[in-house]
Parts: structure tokens; C-alpha cells; sequence
């Protein structure tokens, strides 16, 4: 089964993302992640970063498939897909 997370970074309001599913307990856009942790979370948009991290805290989907869906102005600009191996597996 294949779960699709949606997400958008708006550059003129403050980030989001779109949660579609009970089993994702922590969702954040970060500067850095460090051992497995996000670190520097970013609450509002800026366009002077060079690096965005999108962090991702995944619940009971062992066996699971996600993607991560870049967008920008309406289109899809990157995917990246991850097996999910464990009951409680963080991705970025």
C-alpha cells in the first residue's frame, strides 16, 4: 500500500503541510536533523535558505510505502519514496 504525503512550502505565508493520515505524529520543515531529531524548526517561510529539511515521524505503517511530494507554484518539482521497516520510522 502506497501512502502519499502531500506538501507545499509556500514562500509568501509560513510553511505547512497538508497531514492526511492519523499515523504521522510529527510533520515540521528543519534547518538540520541530528540524530534522527530535527533541529531548527522552521515556522515561517524563508527564501534565503539554501537547505530544507522535511522530517517526518511515521506511526504503525510498518510495511508501508510513503512519499515525500515536493511542489512549488502548483507543480511537482521532486518525490522521494520511502519503505516504511519499522512501527515507528522517521524519514527527512
Amino acid at each position: 500500500m502506497k501512502k502519499i504525503i502531500l506538501l507545499a512550502l509556500l514562500l509568501s505565508s509560513q510553511a505547512f503541510s497538508l497531514l492526511p493520515h492519523q499515523n504521522i505524529s510529527q510533520a515540521v520543515f528543519a534547518k538540520s536533523v541530528e540524530n534522527r531529531e530535527p533541529k531548527q524548526i522552521i515556522t515561517t517561510a524563508d527564501s534565503s535558505l539554501k537547505k530544507v529539511y522535511f522530517f517526518t515521524n511515521i506511526r504503525n505503517l510498518k510495511g508501508d510505502k510513503i512519499t515525500h511530494r515536493w511542489l512549488y507554484k502548483g507543480k511537482i518539482k521532486a518525490e522521494v519514496s520511502f519503505e516504511i521497516k519499522g512501527n515507528r520510522w522517521r524519514v527527512w
